[in-house]
C-alpha cells in the first residue's frame, strides 16, 4: 500500500497567511489612492496672515493658496475681535479673499481696514495675540477651515 501525504497543517496556515498579506497588499494600493484623492479635493493652505498698526487704525492682509484639487466657491478669513461690545460674545471680524473662485493652485488675498460693526476703524494693540480662522468651501459642497494665530504688530 502506498501512503499519500496531503499538505501539513502548518503549510495550510502559512499559505493562507500569506494569500491574506497579498490581497491587502493589493486593497491598500488602491484604496489609498481613493482615499487620497478624497481628502485632497478641498485644502487650503495658509501662506500669510498678518495683523498691523497704523497710527490709530489696524490692516489685516492675508494669502492663501488652494492646495487641494478642486475649485475653492468661498473664502474667508475671519479674526476673533468683539466688534461689537454692546452684542455679548465675539463677533469676528470677516473678510472675503479674492479673487473666487479659486483654482487649484491659485492664490488669493485681502487686505482690509479691521473696523468694528458700525463701520468704525479698530485699532488692535501691538503684541495682542488675534485668533483667526480661514473658512472655504467648494463648488462639490465640501467645507474646510484652518485655524491660526497672529501677533499684532
Amino acid at each position: 500500500m502506498k501512503k499519500r501525504r496531503a499538505i501539513s497543517g502548518l503549510l495550510q496556515v502559512a499559505m493562507i497567511v500569506g494569500i491574506v498579506i497579498v490581497f491587502a497588499g493589493i486593497l491598500f494600493a488602491f484604496a489609498g489612492d481613493i482615499f487620497d484623492a478624497q481628502t485632497t479635493a478641498g485644502s487650503v493652505s495658509l501662506q500669510k496672515i498678518l495683523v498691523q498698526g497704523a497710527g490709530a487704525d489696524s490692516y489685516l492682509s492675508a494669502n492663501v493658496k488652494n492646495t487641494g484639487n478642486s475649485e475653492i466657491t468661498s473664502l474667508d478669513v475671519k479674526i476673533m475681535l468683539d466688534t461689537d461690545s454692546a452684542t455679548s460674545g465675539m463677533q469676528p471680524f470677516t473678510q472675503t479673499l479674492s479673487p473666487l473662485p479659486l483654482a487649484p493652485g491659485m492664490t488669493a488675498s485681502v487686505h482690509a481696514l479691521i473696523t468694528d460693526s458700525a463701520g468704525d476703524a479698530m485699532a488692535v494693540r501691538a503684541g495682542t495675540e488675534v485668533a483667526a480662522l480661514i473658512e472655504a468651501s467648494t463648488a462639490g459642497g465640501s467645507r474646510m477651515s484652518e485655524p491660526a494665530t497672529v501677533r499684532a504688530r
